[in-house]
């Protein structure tokens, strides 16, 4: 049984939590874009959190690649293909 009435309120409840789990996946991949792009555009606040999103994804790397899909340098280098 659903804990929502109808379907339309389920929707906008996984509709919601969608976002807000999606949020700081796109503000980290916002950051790493306008690095590459624009980096003058980066606030010293920014720059902090940048730094330790891209020790984040070091570490990553170091650890290995388990799943099939191309890591952030890998997409960078290979011109986003």
């Amino acid at each position: 049984m659903s804990d929502f009435p109808n379907e339309a309120q389920k929707q906008a409840y996984l509709s919601r939590t969608k976002e807000k789990l999606m949020k700081p996946v796109m503000n980290a991949v916002d950051l790493l874009v306008r690095e590459q792009l624009k980096p003058e555009s980066i606030t010293d606040e920014e720059a902090i959190e940048l730094f330790g999103i891209q020790e984040a994804i070091e570490e990553h790397q170091a650890r290995g690649k388990n799943h099939p899909y191309k890591s952030f340098s890998e997409f960078v280098n290979q011109g986003g293909e």
